[in-house]
């Protein structure tokens, strides 16, 4: 950037903020007693805060506003008295005496701003209670330079997309933007000029033949800004040279930029949310979430025009055995348009199924509850069977290793066909089997026996005949038994 122009005395802004209990006049001067004149004393000590264009003071950004020293100015009939305790460096960004050095009473202050000796600022007033043995706290002033990037030597013009197409409201909404607007940065600090701003779904900016900005050089930027004025997206920072007008900026060369969902992010603090799900019409467990390998289930959300669902986006997760997901109190999502999913996934996060409750959008509003419809993640049939050992020594159930199987074999039999559906011998020992219609020729709904060997270098293990008989399991459904294999 060129150097800006010296900052007079009257281009000087302050911002002030501060909270203020309601206090009665009358109350506290019976208290202190009427604010006074000389206000030097050693009941109250003072701090205070300030800063410079938004941020903690530098030797630069002082000399940027042409302030080298801070004082608080206290005021009284017309007057304005100065504490010598009460001023220090612009670039301390703070005052604190620690000790008292006023008397107790009311006053009305205000931060102030020298260069040389000279008053080149002054803050809004505020009124200062100091009570004996108490610390005043003087509310926090931002020194700014009072750059104003506004003139009549250039229109401007921008234009931008949403995924590569002119913007819809639809794809405004499901990105969070609600408007658009051209920045013009002053060192760190974005100005924002009404004439330069639109609603997302206009897809440009142009103020010809309106001039809107002065000539010199300027960083620019296209910002695109949800409803809390929050940058969601953001083109690059474009330094422009503006010669004296008329003349024309147009923006990145008038080429779109490209708000693209691939960027999409719904998370964000404006609506709880819950979601439920079922695993083949059948309450989640820890039996059927064990039988599919199952250990989470997540709400995965997309952009509405994501009809393929191709960049979802997790925003929140929960154990598979619980058959929900409810946020309470915690607002997870950001307001916008949403197409939905609910993934069940295995361990490792691999998705095993997943299930959409409409294939329209769903609208989250900020401030509401977003309520998922339930939906019931589908598997092909699946049988799954867990094997307790027994332990020869204790004739407790154990794994393999406690029991000392070493190699094992089994059978999947259709009971009323007599049929062997899989069979394995001689293989290294587990404690569980699965079988689904997918994976296992031949297997569908029925009624099913599974018998189980197993062999160690002494011992040899099978289940006896009431173990994992007569398991019945119907079309498109989970089912899962326990075997317990004893040694004869």
């Amino acid at each position: 950037l060129a150097p800006a122009p010296r900052t007079t005395p009257a281009e000087i802004a302050l911002r002030s903020v501060m909270s203020l209990r309601t206090l009665s006049v009358v109350g506290l001067a019976l208290v202190f007693g009427c604010s006074h004149h000389g206000a030097a004393g050693n009941d109250s000590s003072v701090s205070g805060t300030w800063t410079v264009e938004g941020a903690a003071p530098t030797a630069a950004s002082c000399a940027e506003v042409g302030i080298d020293t801070v004082r608080l100015g206290i005021y009284s009939a017309g007057d304005i008295e100065y504490i010598d305790r009460l001023e220090a460096p612009c670039t301390a960004g703070r005052l604190d005496t620690s000790t008292p050095v006023l008397a107790a009473g009311m006053y009305d202050v205000a931060w102030e701003g020298f260069r040389g000796g000279t008053r080149v600022a002054q803050g809004a007033r505020h009124t200062l209670i100091a009570v004996r043995g108490a610390n005043a706290v003087v509310p926090v002033v931002d020194f700014v330079s009072g750059y104003d990037p506004s003139g009549t030597d250039a229109s401007v013009s921008a234009r931008w997309t949403i995924n590569g197409v002119t913007p819809t409201a639809a794809a405004c909404m499901a990105l969070g933007i609600t408007r658009v607007r051209v920045a013009v940065f002053h060192r760190t600090r974005a100005i924002e000029l009404a004439t330069l701003t639109a609603t997302c779904t206009g897809g440009q900016i142009d103020t010809r033949p309106l001039a809107v900005l002065a000539a010199g050089d300027v960083v620019l930027q296209l910002q695109a800004l949800d409803s809390h004025q929050v940058v969601l997206f953001a083109g690059a920072m474009a330094m422009e040279h503006i010669s004296a007008g008329p003349t024309h900026v147009a923006l990145y060369g008038d080429v779109p930029t490209d708000f693209a969902s691939s960027t999409f992010d719904p998370h964000g603090a404006d609506a709880t949310l819950g979601f439920s799900w079922t695993l083949d019409h059948q309450a989640a467990s820890i039996d059927a979430c064990h039988t599919v390998n199952a250990a989470t289930a997540a709400l995965v959300l997309y952009a509405p025009d994501d009809v393929a669902l191709a960049h979802g986006v997790s925003v929140a997760e929960g154990p598979c055995n619980l058959g929900s997901f409810d946020s309470g109190t915690s607002a997870l999502v950001r307001a916008g348009a949403y197409l939905a999913s609910v993934e069940l996934r295995d361990p490792s996060g691999v998705v095993l199924s997943h299930a959409s409750p409409s294939s329209t959008p769903f609208a989250v509003t900020a401030g509401a509850r977003f309520t998922v419809p339930p939906v019931d993640l589908s598997f092909p049939t699946t049988l799954g069977v867990t094997i307790d050992w027994v332990d020869p020594v204790t004739g407790g159930s154990a794994t393999c290793a406690r029991a000392g199987v070493t190699t094992m074999g089994y059978a999947l039999v259709e009971r009323t066909s007599g049929t062997t559906i899989e069979q394995r011998g001689a293989i290294p020992c587990v404690e569980g089997l699965s079988f689904d219609a997918t994976r296992t020729p031949g297997f569908s709904a029925g009624t099913y026996d599974v018998t189980i060997t197993g062999t160690s270098s002494a011992r040899t293990w099978h289940t006896s005949a009431t173990e994992c008989t007569g398991i019945a399991i119907g079309d498109h459904a989970i089912a899962w038994d326990t075997c317990l294999v004893a040694t004869p």
